[in-house]
């Protein structure tokens, strides 16, 4: 299953692009756990959005919720054995954005 509303990924890559420019890491493996688990955006707006104005991830609804985990969920199921995380080793949240941005090219 693909996001067919593109405005969802960029707004989840702008979201993801500030909290790293705000030097917030999360693992590879914590956002992998995450991903397992289907809670990114739900994990990603308690673990900041609450605590920094900066970040929103409120205009998010149920289902572009579930249609962005359904997503990186499937790209992550294709590229997990050897791909990206073969080249990003620290921040998950670079994992994220690479995920994301290859669902766009899938849009």
């Amino acid at each position: 299953m693909i996001i067919t509303r593109s405005s969802a990924f960029i707004s989840f890559i702008q979201q993801l692009s500030i909290m790293i420019d705000h030097e917030i890491f999360h693992s590879t493996n914590e956002v992998k756990q995450h991903i397992k688990e289907e809670d990114v955006v739900d994990w990603l707006e308690e673990e900041h959005c609450r605590k920094y104005s900066d970040f929103t991830m409120s205009h998010f609804d149920r289902e572009d919720r579930k249609e962005i985990h359904d997503s990186i969920k499937y790209i992550w199921n294709i590229y997990d054995k050897d791909g990206y995380e073969g080249l990003i080793h620290d921040n998950g949240l670079t994992l994220l954005i690479v995920y994301t941005a290859e669902l766009m090219d899938e849009v």
